[in-house]
């Protein structure tokens, strides 16, 4: 099965010193982390931090990229090529959308989590 990729959502970048990277966009506050807004995108900055979960290494990059496929489809495929997944699929809601989320790394480290998002029926 093909991964359908149609979007990239968001890239974290992991730095030194989040604010000397900020001089030159103008932040927004998302979280606790730093978000450079492009359009409907945003780019996170997130400082280093000891035994950070997320991120390997400063420098290192995690992309969220919206899939059209079910998660626990692409899980299925994914695992049947030999590339396992980073704990269980997540589900958290917010703004009228439920998001299924499947975390993994690629051969060089960097965190890839795959998001499928559904609208949730007007109550």
């Amino acid at each position: 099965m093909t991964i359908s990729i149609t979007q990239l959502d968001q890239l974290v970048l992991t730095l030194v010193d989040v604010q000397i990277a900020c001089r030159f966009m103008t932040p927004g506050n998302t979280d606790g982390h730093v978000a450079l807004h492009l359009g409907e995108h945003h780019i996170m900055l997130q400082a280093k931090q000891p035994l950070e979960k997320l991120a390997k290494t400063t420098g290192s990059v995690n992309l969220r990229l919206v899939c059209s496929a079910p998660v626990e489809v692409l899980q299925a495929s994914l695992v049947a090529l030999g590339v396992l997944p980073e704990g269980q699929i997540t589900k958290r809601q917010e703004n009228g959308q439920t998001t299924h989320s499947l975390y993994l790394r690629d051969s060089s480290g960097q965190l890839i989590e795959l998001i499928n998002v559904q609208t949730l029926p007007a109550a």
